[in-house]
């Protein structure tokens, strides 16, 4: 498993670290609004149905209606599985 954050506005992520603060913060220093940066754990061995969780600390945030550690609004998802399938997957894999 290795952690991921994904800013949706920017098509970016980073990938690694102990925390998922560590990518938001990396993100930040890039110009990400944090606004605008989700985290989620990346199996990158599991099937393909299984690959992405949505939780992280990060993901609280109650001023944007998110208020549990997985990502809630289903259009903020897709777009962080299409980023991550576009940064991270080749061309035959899918999400």
């Amino acid at each position: 498993m290795v952690k991921i954050d994904v800013d949706v506005e920017r098509g970016v992520l980073a990938i690694g670290g102990e925390w998922h603060s560590e990518g938001d913060e990396l993100l930040a220093q890039d110009g990400s609004s944090r606004r605008d940066v989700w985290g989620a754990n990346f199996y990158p061995w599991n099937p393909s149905d299984s690959r992405v969780e949505y939780i992280s600390l990060i993901n609280i945030k109650p001023q944007f209606n998110n208020r549990s550690m997985e990502v809630e609004d289903e259009k903020t998802k897709e777009k962080m599985r299409e980023i991550i399938s576009r940064l991270l997957l080749s061309d035959d894999e899918t999400l």
